[in-house]
């Protein structure tokens, strides 16, 4: 079953672009917004299974700009 993912992330001062910039480079985001609010980033995801969505959302908190992040999950 097709899953969408909206991760919200939170960045390092002062590194928005940066990791917008990684993230629309990389296979699997199919889109990746700033945000003005509490979350700095929201990126769109659509994985065939849970498990590669997963892979995404790990892959966004390894790196060393992300503070932290928060995913919804739409099936």
């Amino acid at each position: 079953m097709p899953v969408t993912g909206y991760i919200f992330i939170v960045c390092e001062g002062g590194k928005e672009l940066k990791v917008k910039e990684t993230l629309e480079k990389s296979d699997g985001f199919c889109e990746v917004r700033i945000l003005y609010g509490p979350y700095d980033l929201v990126a769109k995801v659509e994985k065939d299974s849970i498990g590669e969505l997963d892979s995404l959302v790990l892959k966004v908190r390894s790196m060393s700009e992300v503070v932290r992040t928060m995913t919804l999950v739409s099936l």
